[in-house]
């Protein structure tokens, strides 16, 4: 479950923070329903505003509140590189996600329009059976409607080795040229202290620079340099979910 209040997503010491916090109690020990139609909830289905807590048959309302916040008023590119600089976050029931989307399905509702992935992961134990926050995967959603949702085709998992990205701030990204899309990286530049390292002997670097392509030039089948962007500005701070403040259209998640 996300909110819109400060108690999730708010800026301290010039630091952009994405904190979750306990759900209300009285929302889990006994049946309830939250229905959150009317009352500020966004999103188009039934599921994305009616959550219910239900005794007989084990289904609860999310226990953990978190943060979505995206940049669909304040930025957007159409070619470039996006450098993301978090701490993700330990913890059951948390999934956080740093996405890209379209600044306007001009060829449907999703995930006609295209979805990347840039990073998902899950704050489970390492032990967790489909990976915990060892492990962090990328991928495209694409197809003509959710049913027939193709990321299964291109899904790439990372697996930190002797560590977690829950451990220390790691760089996420992704590159976009005029006729490619560049797999999504992740630099582990791994510290644990409030102070981000930007470079260190010891990091190592998962980057890939096979292509997706996208459009064909007829003046050339190579692939070109993508336009130079300028890095965005990155608030980060432990213990927490952070996100850039201007990839385009990123909406972002840290709850299930």
């Amino acid at each position: 479950m996300t909110t819109g209040t400060d108690e999730n997503v708010f800026v301290k010491n010039g630091e952009l923070i994405i904190k979750p916090t306990l759900q209300e109690e009285q929302f889990l020990g006994s049946n309830y329903t939250l229905d959150l139609r009317g009352h500020g909830c966004t999103g188009s289905g039934w599921s994305d505003c009616v959550a219910t807590t239900n005794t007989t048959n084990g289904t609860i309302i999310n226990p953990i509140k978190s943060g979505r916040i995206n940049t669909r008023r304040g930025a957007s590119i159409k070619y470039g590189r996006i450098e993301v600089v978090a701490k993700l976050p330990s913890g059951d029931w948390l999934w956080p996600a740093i996405w890209m989307l379209p600044k306007d399905n001009a060829y449907g509702p999703w995930p006609r329009s295209g979805e990347i992935d840039i990073a998902e992961s899950r704050g489970n134990d390492p032990s967790y059976a489909q990976g915990g926050r060892n492990v962090v995967s990328s991928t495209l959603h694409f197809g003509p409607d959710s049913n027939h949702n193709g990321w299964w085709r291109n899904n790439v998992k990372r697996e930190a080795l002797h560590t977690t990205y829950a451990a220390g701030y790691n760089t996420f990204g992704i590159e976009v040229s005029l006729i490619c899309l560049c797999r999504p990286f992740v630099s582990t530049n791994q510290t644990s202290s409030g102070a981000r390292s930007t470079s260190s002997p010891t990091s190592t670097r998962a980057y890939s620079r096979s292509c997706i392509r996208t459009s064909t030039s007829p003046s050339s089948s190579t692939e070109t340099s993508p336009r130079p962007m300028p890095t965005a500005p990155v608030l980060t701070t432990p213990g927490s979910t952070p996100r850039a403040t201007p990839p385009p259209s990123t909406r972002s998640s840290t709850s299930s």
